[in-house]
């Protein structure tokens, strides 16, 4: 395994490392994005992430052993992000939830 896998960084408990990385991560739900900032609360990372065309999202990342930033490095990477219901709604800004995080060969998914 390699030491610099984003896998390394995260729970084995709750994240798997996939295979190769797919050509095409879009028919997957995946979309890349640049991460402007993190905080950690209550030890979990949250992600404020932008698009190339302006989209912005909040999006929480479970499954962090300590209170660390697994992505403090990477600045741009393809997320699959679960919409919060209240998101989807309009009702509040609700955080997402990152199920998904490839990053150039490196690419590993939520096990639940």
């Amino acid at each position: 395994m390699d030491i610099f896998s984003i896998a390394n960084k995260l729970d084995s408990q709750v994240w798997e490392k996939k295979a190769d990385v797919p050509d095409d991560l879009s028919k997957l739900g995946y979309k890349e994005y640049h991460l402007t900032r993190c905080n950690i609360e209550e030890g979990t990372p949250t992600y404020y992430l932008s698009t190339d065309s302006g989209d912005v999202k909040v999006a929480k990342l479970n499954g962090v052993p300590g209170k660390v930033d697994p992505l403090k490095h990477i600045n741009k990477c393809f997320l699959l992000i679960e919409e919060n219901k209240a998101e989807e709604l309009n009702e509040k800004r609700a955080p997402g939830l990152i199920k998904g995080i490839a990053i150039d060969d490196d690419w590993v998914e939520s096990r639940r």
